[in-house]
């Protein structure tokens, strides 16, 4: 009993902890479920918001590809892509209406197929660029299924995938309008620089005879009643003015389209002031008008255009004169400032500017206001021309004035030339021409031949001629003056440029074929390509209608090296 009751107690604290450790594994197996149980909740959270932020992420991609794909499908520009064997891969819908193909048409189809043939071999090497990790840019002209021609500019950047090139992912944009604009913009600019050339011969022309007709009298103008001899100075001035106005024109449109070339030499400032106010002598003294010059500047000497400085000093003092009452003055004063620069003041106790129009005094077509423009005439370019050749000098011309009524002062500042520049004289040495005769000590006559088909203008002209002493013989035309080479040998010819069946180039051609010979071009086109031809066609030299009747005799002598000239009727 004692053994059965001993072996029952150990099999009960056998039993026992048998118990309390299945308690604690079912106590630790509650705990493991409940934590899996929880793990389980957290884990169906975390993937419930994961699957919300992926579709989050989903959508805005969507979106994103949606607005992408809009705005690439809605551009109006040619988006497209084309794979390294120079096939299309993708393209949008304006790339598609551009060359009216359907999208599987077009990623059959090399992109050169669809270049103009001219320049497929350019475009290849551009997009043979873009290959080669290289951003492209150019100009082309594609062909459409209609056969019609348009002018599109491509931008491309290279497709890279994995770091390597896949493609050229391009833009292009039709330009074909734009360029037609521009071609139709130039060729207004053109058509416009013809017709201003054109009006400005037609009025040159007829002025030619009436200055020439001037020049002839003033030579005899003391053997002329004073009032003849006024009257013959007002229509100088006039004829002059109306010269002046048509160069304006030019000038002015010459500036606007950057083709107006300056002649740089040393040029001494105090001498073309003194040039341009014996110009305006003439003016100021029909108004009465007292002109004064102080010179004050010890150096006076800058580099620029003589003739376009002493424009600008003439329309400074013909627009001081202009404004200023009889009995007025109007002074010039040339000084050196501390700056080391030289300046020109030309100032008069005129009319004034109002504070209110002195910031647009420059302008052109600008004089102060539409009741000075009546009051005073004029168009209004001197100014402005003025100020862009004041500009192209590198230097400054400015104004000033207290007020209407008060007076004008204008200030033109130059830079001084170096002090190694050559003496400004030097630019007045004349140059040989190519065609010169050696005729400076001949005895005989000059023979001219006189080819213009304007009757008064021949008429006075060679009136004029022979007033000097050259024998002169006329011819209307082309025909007539090679008729004339047949059974004459000519010193000079002195032509104009339109003729009624040619122009004064063959003129010149057929009488070089014949033998040498000096030839002077006249017309009423002054542009600088006309002066160019002219030289092209043998002429040594050009005159601009009207003919100035000093300029031509200068011309004369110094193209046939004669220094005077028998006198000799002319036929």
């Amino acid at each position: 009993k004692v053994a059965v009751f001993a072996e029952l107690h150990r099999k009960s604290r056998e039993c026992g902890m048998a118990n309390h450790t299945l308690l604690a594994e079912v106590t630790e197996r509650r705990r493991a479920q409940e934590q899996l149980r929880e793990l389980n909740e957290t884990l169906e959270q975390r993937v419930t918001e994961r699957t919300e932020a992926l579709a989050m992420t989903s959508a805005a991609l969507i979106e994103s590809g949606e607005r992408y794909r809009s705005l690439v499908d809605g551009s109006l520009d040619a988006i497209f892509s084309l794979g390294t064997d120079g096939r299309f891969e993708a393209a949008n819908p304006a790339t598609l209406r551009l060359v009216g193909r359907k999208l599987e048409e077009l990623k059959t189809v090399h992109f050169l197929k669809f270049c103009a043939p001219d320049q497929r071999e350019a475009a290849d090497n551009v997009f043979l660029a873009g290959f080669c990790r290289e951003c492209i840019t150019m100009d082309t002209t594609v062909i459409t299924a209609t056969g019609e021609r348009r002018d599109l500019f491509i931008s491309g950047v290279p497709a890279i995938v994995g770091g390597e090139v896949v493609g050229v992912l391009c833009i292009a944009r039709d330009i074909t309008e734009r360029n037609q604009t521009e071609r139709a913009m130039k060729d207004a600019s053109a058509a416009k620089d013809q017709f201003l050339a054109v009006l400005s011969h037609e009025l040159r022309t007829p002025l030619t005879p009436v200055r020439v007709a001037i020049s002839i009298w003033e030579r005899r103008k003391d053997e002329l009643p004073p009032e003849f001899q006024q009257d013959l100075a007002m229509i100088r001035r006039n004829v002059d003015l109306e010269c002046r106005l048509i160069d304006d024109m030019l000038d002015l449109n010459r500036i606007a389209h950057g083709k107006l070339e300056l002649q740089f030499a040393p040029v001494d400032l105090n001498a073309e002031v003194r040039h341009a106010l014996q110009m305006v002598e003439g003016e100021a003294a029909a108004k009465q008008v007292v002109l004064s010059f102080d010179p004050d500047a010890a150096h006076a000497e800058v580099v620029g255009d003589a003739a376009r400085l002493q424009q600008v000093f003439w329309n400074l003092l013909q627009n001081a004169v202009k404004f200023t009452p009889p009995g007025g003055s109007v002074g010039v004063r040339t000084y050196n400032t501390p700056d080391g620069r030289v300046r020109v003041e030309v100032r008069d106790n005129g009319a004034g500017i109002e504070s209110g129009v002195i910031k647009g005094i420059f302008n052109a077509f600008e004089q102060g206001g539409a009741q000075v423009t009546r009051q005073f005439g004029g168009l209004g370019l001197g100014l402005a021309i003025s100020k862009a050749l004041a500009d192209m000098h590198g230097g400054t011309l400015t104004a000033h004035s207290e007020g209407k009524g008060r007076g004008a002062t204008f200030t033109l500042d130059l830079e001084l030339a170096a002090p190694t520049e050559p003496a400004a004289e030097d630019r007045r040495t004349p140059v040989p021409t190519s065609l010169e005769l050696s005729v400076a000590h001949r005895e005989q006559t000059i023979r001219i031949l006189l080819v213009e088909d304007h009757r008064d203008t021949a008429r006075i002209m060679k009136r004029l001629l022979r007033s000097l002493g050259y024998d002169v013989l006329t011819a209307a035309n082309v025909a007539e003056a090679i008729m004339a080479a047949e059974t004459h040998a000519f010193d000079l010819i002195i032509s104009d440029i339109g003729l009624p069946d040619g122009s004064g180039y063959d003129v010149m051609r057929h009488m070089l074929a014949r033998r040498p010979t000096n030839g002077i071009a006249v017309s009423g086109y002054g542009m600088a390509e006309d002066v160019l031809r002219a030289r092209d066609a043998g002429f040594a030299a050009h005159l601009t209608k009207p003919i100035n009747l000093e300029q031509l005799e200068i011309t004369i002598k110094r193209v046939t090296g004669s220094d005077s000239v028998s006198t000799k009727g002319g036929q």
